[in-house]
């Protein structure tokens, strides 16, 4: 009695199990008949229709069509490289004058340097002044 209901139930999740893949199979197989039918319909519209006068027409425009549209792409490229073209002369230029003027402002730095050397030669000379204006400049900003 044991073996006999294990045979049933193992026959019907046997059963259960091939029938939920025919079920999957079957909706595959019908949604391949779908698109076979529908690929048929659109090559026997197509093979109706290729020797009306204007599609053949059509046919002779389209390729004209995309180099229109490939004539609009280069018409951009040309105008992005021209725009391109003058911000780097901008760019160039600007950087131009800050070389010019990193070069005047590393002169004047190394003419006030000179300056300065020529000044703490001279402190010994002016000592005193130089540390009372010091203290008195340290005790105006500090407070």
């Amino acid at each position: 009695m044991r073996d006999e209901k294990l045979a049933s139930l193992v026959g019907m999740v046997q059963a259960l199990s091939r029938g939920f893949l025919m079920r999957r199979e079957f909706s595959k197989m019908m949604e391949r008949r779908e698109s076979i039918y529908a690929i048929q319909y659109n090559v026997r519209s197509f093979m109706n229709v290729k020797t009306w006068p204007w599609m053949k027409l059509y046919f002779k425009i389209k390729p004209l069509l995309q180099s229109a549209e490939t004539e609009k792409e280069l018409a951009n490229m040309k105008e992005n490289y021209e725009k391109m073209k003058t911000d780097l002369a901008k760019a160039l230029s600007t950087k131009k004058q800050m070389e010019e003027k990193l070069v005047s402002l590393t002169q004047e730095k190394n003419d006030l340097s000179l300056q300065v050397a020529s000044v703490s030669k001279q402190l010994p000379l002016y000592g005193h002044i130089y540390i009372h204006m010091n203290t008195h400049t340290y005790k105006h900003i500090c407070g």
